[in-house]
């Protein structure tokens, strides 16, 4: 990962995002498979769209036909039926307009269109060098488009919902309802009637007698654990049409969202306030689940989905976990993981544009890749990739996001923290689930570089900028002489220091730009146990 503009993302995963049928095997969950052989979701016919004015007034005529008294007292007339909203695309053309809409909190933004039926559920996904892709989602009548970014309005929508005040009431046909009286209520189901959506209020043809409130668990198979862990923080959104509502996991993977009318299509996206996961350059990761009204957990087993769970986990925990005495990063706006479903040597070599953006991000914030030469990496690998790429962001925050300072810092001093940034926080995920020696000077069960024999057999003789040095400041283990027989390397470094923390080192890593600064930071804010000479015989190993 060499720091500055380009920082080498050795990451790998799971094959393209493929059909998945790995929800738990619960008679109260839905079983869900991902999309086509290729996983991508599969659109059938457009639909007709019950939320127009046109249909809601053909509902609202109906309905005066049928119960006169009833719409006379709700409704002076059909008129009374008018735009709230429209159904929009948008447009952007580059990464800037993409980030302007995601930025924009009163947009649901989906990158498909909202009234087509969906055969198949599944994820989309972006190569790196393709161009945003259309828009979809309901907006005010009263939004304010940027007049920048190409639009389309698709369709004027009412829509009852949103003049919903909570209160349950009983519809016509016995089913419940939380919109504002009973009418508005019978008015969307006859739309829905007449436009022959009936999956969206019924099973099976069946009037359904209750509100729907999708709840479940969410879960991701961890093949370091060899089980499935909950994935906490992850946003959960449902739809029905233009009603959107959306909420996120908690720390045991558990999620409950508001309440339906009816059928509802679930989602998962990979992303929070803080951070974003990116499917490439410019897409959303995310996964289009079913269109239910039955409780819905799924356990994301493979493919594609499971190396985006890993990514956000990695990114969530430095972000939201415990992380010790580090600092969070803090940049303003969300940071981007443009998590890429190829080899990492397709794009410019070996190396990927990694870097400080502004807070409309010209350049993806981080980039990290499924596959290493064609091999998918595991779980705690993704895992410690991300908290690594993510430790080089932090480091240019701590420099306030001055790039030309920090490209003063020497490769060995930039690397070397990240290293140690990725050691002790993949060391506390693994260790708080049960692997009580993982990123141990003895624990060998890893393939993960840095964090196999805790990343002691690294010695002058490697010759690499990715070195113990942080570490050997935070432990107390001297692997001077000591044998690691999985790489048939006798440790050499002479390490006599412990006591610092790595959040007392953050405080001054500002000033660590080589070894010579970094020696003189370490005596100015050296423990009282550690001497001067002790610091010197350390240092002098790098």
């Amino acid at each position: 990962m060499k720091k500055i503009i380009y920082c080498l993302l050795l990451l790998v995963v799971f094959n393209s995002c493929k059909r998945e049928e790995n929800a738990p095997n619960n008679n109260d969950d839905v079983a869900t498979k991902i999309g086509d052989n290729n996983g991508n979701i599969v659109l059938g016919k457009k639909l007709e769209n019950p939320y127009s004015v046109k249909n809601m007034k053909k509902a609202y005529q109906s309905l005066a036909q049928q119960q006169p008294n009833s719409a006379n007292k709700s409704f002076a007339d059909e008129n009374a039926i008018t735009t709230t909203h429209y159904y929009v695309r948008f447009l952007p053309t580059d990464s800037i307009q993409y980030n302007k809409l995601k930025a924009d909190g009163s947009l649901v933004l989906y990158p498909i269109p909202l009234d087509y039926e969906i055969i198949d559920a599944g994820c989309n996904t972006q190569e790196p060098s393709d161009k945003p892709v259309w828009q979809y989602t309901a907006v005010k009548k009263t939004y304010q488009f940027d007049p920048t970014i190409k639009y389309e309005i698709l369709e004027d929508l009412y829509l009852p919902e949103e003049s919903s005040t909570g209160t349950i009431s009983t519809l016509s046909d016995g089913s419940k309802s939380t919109y504002a009286n009973k009418l508005t209520g019978d008015l969307v189901n006859e739309s829905m009637k007449m436009t022959n959506n009936l999956k969206d209020i019924s099973d099976s043809g069946a009037p359904r007698k209750v509100l729907y409130r999708p709840a479940g668990r969410i879960t991701v198979f961890d093949t370091r654990l060899n089980k499935s862990i909950p994935l906490a923080g992850v946003e959960i959104r449902g739809r029905r049409w233009f009603n959107f509502k959306s909420t996120y996991t908690d720390a045991n993977g558990n999620y409950s969202l508001g309440y339906f009318g009816g059928n509802t299509n679930l989602s998962i996206f990979y992303e929070t306030g803080a951070f974003d996961v990116r499917s490439g350059t410019l897409g959303q990761a995310w996964y289009n689940g079913p269109h239910t009204n039955d409780p819905w957990s799924f356990d994301i087993r493979d493919g594609v989905q499971r190396f985006y769970a890993h990514v956000f986990r990695g990114a969530f925990r430095y972000h939201n976990g415990n992380i010790g005495d580090l600092k969070r990063p803090n940049y303003g706006g969300k940071i981007k993981y443009c998590a890429y479903d190829k080899n990492n040597d397709d794009i410019n070599g070996d190396a990927s544009p990694f870097g400080y953006s502004n807070h409309l991000g010209i350049l993806p914030d981080i980039r990290i890749f499924r596959y290493s030469n064609n091999i998918e990496h595991l779980s705690d690998e993704i895992f410690s990739t991300t908290v690594h790429e993510t430790a080089h962001f932090s480091h240019i925050e701590l420099m306030n996001w001055n790039l030309l300072q920090f490209q003063q810092v020497s490769n060995r001093i930039a690397e070397s923290w990240a290293v140690a940034v990725q050691w002790q926080i993949t060391s506390m995920e693994y260790k708080d689930r049960g692997i009580t020696d993982f990123g141990n000077p003895n624990f060998v069960n890893t393939n993960v570089r840095r964090l196999r024999y805790g990343y002691q057999y690294w010695n002058s003789d490697i010759g690499s900028d990715y070195t113990s040095l942080f570490i050997n400041l935070v432990d107390n283990f001297n692997e001077n002489g000591a044998f690691f027989p999985l790489y048939n390397i006798t440790g050499n470094i002479n390490d006599n220091v412990s006591g610092y923390s790595l959040g007392s080192i953050e405080s001054f890593l500002k000033h660590c730009y080589g070894i010579s600064s970094t020696r003189e930071q370490l005596k100015s804010h050296k423990p009282i146990n550690v001497s001067d000479d002790q610091i010197d015989l350390l240092l002098n190993n790098y």
